[in-house]
């Protein structure tokens, strides 16, 4: 059997990951993912952040990975519901407008580099889930962030 998950001119690189805060109106932290000297506009950000407050996500916690891969952006838009269920609605942008992704059957889900924040989040996660869950358990969720090369 020949296995073709990695083609063989593939170079995997490094990219960095870092919450910048909890995007306003929301309890929804916002993290920015690129390769190392690539940052997003502002005109970007503000384009993503519009997109993921049309959603109906009021009064939910989680996290948004805004990723700049290849020529585009992905917005994972993640939530926690059904207790301990990560839920998300993903948007590309090619063209200067987020589109949301269809979704059905066998599809990818996070490559590596999202992993890195989905794994800290989950972590974090649980950590809210055997707490209290009071006021200052929500906050500390929020507080927790992760920064670093994924």
């Amino acid at each position: 059997m020949t296995l073709t998950q990695v083609a063989r001119d593939y170079a995997h690189v490094p990219k960095h990951a870092r919450a910048t805060g909890v995007l306003p109106g929301t309890a929804l932290k916002w993290y920015e993912m690129a390769p190392p000297g690539a940052v997003f506009t502002p005109e970007q950000t503000e384009l993503a952040q519009k997109t993921v407050l049309g959603l109906d996500v009021t009064g939910e916690l989680g996290f948004v990975i805004h990723h700049r891969c290849g020529a585009g952006h992905l917005l994972l838009t993640c939530t926690w519901r059904e207790n301990n269920e990560l839920w998300e609605t993903v948007h590309e942008d090619s063209t200067g407008e987020y589109r949301p992704v269809e979704r059905a059957g066998h599809l990818p889900t996070y490559c590596v580099w999202e992993m890195g924040v989905v794994a800290f989040e989950a972590r974090a996660w649980t950590r809210y889930l055997t707490s209290a869950r009071e006021e200052a358990d929500r906050a500390g969720y929020l507080a927790a962030r992760f920064e670093g090369e994924v």
